[in-house]
């Protein structure tokens, strides 16, 4: 759902609060379950750092895109850190997924 509701420009899909208030549930969620999941929190997270940029809340989305890299390193999630970079290159200019 992240990627049809936070970085589709369909009006008919684009939906960013509701993308928000998802990821916000789903890191509330999975918090508790971080050992039990191994990828499952910094994906979320991930995912919650977008859906802040497609909110305009830059600020935040660097600051939650660079926890979900020092977990994807930690945990040796190298696909998923390459990903989370490269929305966190996106967010330092402003920018959101999908409006490259």
């Amino acid at each position: 759902m992240r990627c049809l509701q936070q970085t589709n420009r369909d009006p008919d899909l684009y939906n960013p609060r509701s993308a928000l208030a998802h990821a916000e549930q789903a890191v509330s969620l999975s918090r508790d379950k971080r050992s039990a999941s191994h990828g499952a929190y910094p994906y979320f997270l991930d995912t919650l750092s977008a859906a802040l940029a497609a909110n305009g809340r830059f600020d935040e989305a660097i600051e939650t895109a660079t926890q979900a890299l020092q977990l994807c390193r930690q945990r040796q999630l190298a696909p998923l850190a390459r990903q989370v970079q490269s929305h966190l290159d996106l967010y330092r200019q402003g920018k959101t997924v999908g409006a490259q």
